[in-house]
């Protein structure tokens, strides 16, 4: 769930959310937060490796406690939560890790980065170690833990995280699984899913 502060003071945060495209096999056409699989990739020894500088904030052991699973994993799943908001929508929740960058992202390899992820080319800890980024676990926060009712035909249990958009970053719509994205009031979208206008999937509305 990526949040920003709404550009009309008073009224709290906008949320992004993302239309499947129709031809998903799971949800089409409901709007969803931006996320996805975990990856082979995002199982790094280097996320438990401090000596690889590759984690900043919050240690995987924090993040196991909360997840109620082992650090491998909970590491797996920050960093799929961190790729798959990247991949969807641009914006990377990673700084230099030279702290002379002060925070900024090389544009350029930002794009170079975000279409190896895409490709599948390379995972997540080694796109971060070639540019020079660290992964920041700290502008995450554990949400929630929905998994798929029994009767239905795919089951899934997925985790959810929420995130504050970072300074100089924006969100884009630049993904082939949504026909349709952008940053709306969290109860415009409610009012729209129970006028039938759109579709939210249930952890969506929940």
């Amino acid at each position: 769930m990526l949040l920003r502060d709404s550009r009309t003071a008073g009224i709290g945060p906008d949320v992004f959310l993302q239309r499947r495209v129709s031809a998903m096999a799971f949800a089409p056409n409901v709007c969803v937060f931006p996320g996805g699989g975990l990856d082979d990739g995002d199982r790094s020894d280097a996320w438990l490796d401090a000596a690889a500088g590759l984690w900043s904030g919050p240690p995987p052991s924090w993040w196991a406690k909360r997840l109620n699973c082992d650090e491998a994993l909970a590491a797996a799943l920050v960093s799929a939560a961190v790729r798959e908001t990247f991949e969807e929508c641009g914006v990377l929740l990673a700084a230099p890790a030279d702290p002379a960058g002060q925070g900024v992202l090389d544009p350029a390899k930002v794009v170079r980065a975000r279409s190896e992820l895409v490709e599948r080319k390379r995972p997540l800890a080694e796109v971060l170690a070639d540019a020079g980024w660290v992964l920041r676990a700290d502008l995450l926060r554990p949400w929630a833990r929905w998994i798929t009712p029994v009767m239905e035909k795919r089951r899934y249990d997925t985790r959810f995280f929420v995130a504050a958009l970072p300074p100089g970053q924006r969100a884009d719509g630049e993904t082939t699984e949504a026909d349709l994205s952008g940053w709306i009031r969290p109860a415009k979208a409610l009012e729209a899913w129970r006028e039938g206008r759109i579709q939210l999937a249930p952890p969506t509305a929940g």
